[in-house]
């Protein structure tokens, strides 16, 4: 069994500032780091707002997934992000 309790799904276009508030709200939390993996579905193409910076800022500090994915919709994107969740809790 894994160690994870909440796996925290999030998708994303277009939001690279909100990505970094959502990692700042979550270290200033007061919930075991440890026990929380952040899975980011990333449905930026090719020339759009660039995540990876953001992520290799706070992956030092937080579990974080980064998925690819198409632009299909959020409901797509974010069941991609489900199907790699390990926490006892989405």
């Amino acid at each position: 069994m894994s160690d994870i309790v909440f796996s925290l799904i999030t998708t994303t276009r277009y939001r690279d500032k909100e990505l970094r508030n959502l990692f700042l709200s979550i270290l200033a939390g007061h919930f075991p780091l440890k026990k929380i993996e952040i899975i980011v579905c990333d449905q930026n193409q090719k020339g759009e707002a660039c995540l990876e910076p953001i992520i290799n800022e706070f992956s030092d500090r937080l579990q974080i997934s980064n998925v690819r994915v198409a632009p299909r919709g959020t409901g797509y994107s974010r069941q991609q992000g489900v199907n790699l969740a390990r926490g006892e809790f989405i």
